[in-house]
C-alpha cells in the first residue's frame, strides 16, 4: 500500500500534519488556561499520542478506516486481505491443465504478501507492487514469487521463480485474474476468488 505513494510525499504530508497539530495546540492551550511554558508537556503528550496513532494506522488501523470509509477502496486501493480460492491454468512442455489452490493475502499499509498453496507446491512472495491502471482506474498488482515443490527428493525443478500481473475484476473486488510466467518456461493464467 505504501508504495502507491512517493515516500517523500508521505514524509512531507505527515510532517505537515504533525506541525499543524502542534502549532494548533500551542495556539489553543493559552485559550483554555494553560499559559506556563512548563505546561508544554501537554503539547508533547498530545504529540506522543499522535505518533502512536500514526504507528497504529500504519500497522493494522488502516483497515478500520477502510471499513468506515468504503470510498477509499475505489479512491486509493481495495483491501484484499484474506483467503482466496485459486484456479491455475498452466502450460508446461506442450501440456496444459488446471490446478486448484488457496491464496493467502496479507496486506497492511506497509506490507503486502501473496502466498499460493496447492497440493504440489507452496509459493512465497518476493515482491508485490500495487498500482491503479491509469486509463481504467482498475486496481492491480505486480507479483513476483518463489515456488517450492512439496516433493520429498530434491531435483533442480523443485524450486522456480515466477511473476504475474493480477487485475481486480471491474465492479467486483472479490475476483481477480491475470497471466503468469516462470523461469522454467511455464506460463498460464490465474483466477482468484475471495473466500467469503
Amino acid at each position: 500500500m505504501i508504495n502507491l505513494f512517493s515516500i517523500t510525499k508521505l514524509i512531507v504530508v505527515f510532517a505537515l500534519i504533525y506541525f499543524l497539530i502542534i502549532t494548533g495546540l500551542i495556539y489553543l492551550l493559552p485559550k483554555i488556561g494553560i499559559d506556563e511554558l512548563s505546561d508544554t508537556r501537554v503539547a508533547f503528550s498530545v504529540g506522543t499520542v499522535f505518533e502512536l496513532l500514526i504507528i497504529y494506522l500504519f500497522s493494522s488501523g488502516w483497515r478500520t478506516i477502510w471499513k468506515a470509509l468504503p470510498l477509499l477502496n475505489n479512491f486509493l486501493f481495495p483491501d484484499l486481505n484474506g483467503e482466496w480460492e485459486a484456479k491455475i491454468h498452466w502450460n508446461w512442455g506442450g501440456k496444459s491443465g488446471c490446478k486448484d489452490g488457496k491464496v493467502f493475502i496479507k496486506q497492511s499499509f506497509i506490507k503486502f504478501s501473496v502466498d499460493l498453496v496447492t497440493d504440489e507446491s507452496e509459493s512465497k512472495t518476493l515482491l508485490v507492487k500495487p498500482f491503479k491502471d491509469p486509463e481504467s482506474d482498475q486496481a492491480a498488482f505486480y507479483y513476483m514469487y518463489r515456488s517450492e515443490s512439496k516433493a520429498t527428493s530434491y531435483t533442480s525443478k523443485n524450486e522456480h521463480k515466477g511473476a504475474a500481473i493480477l487485475h481486480l475484476s471491474h465492479g467486483n473486488r472479490n475476483m481477480m485474474s491475470g497471466n503468469y510466467f516462470t523461469d522454467r518456461e511455464t506460463f498460464g493464467y490465474y483466477e482468484f476468488t475471495r473466500k467469503i
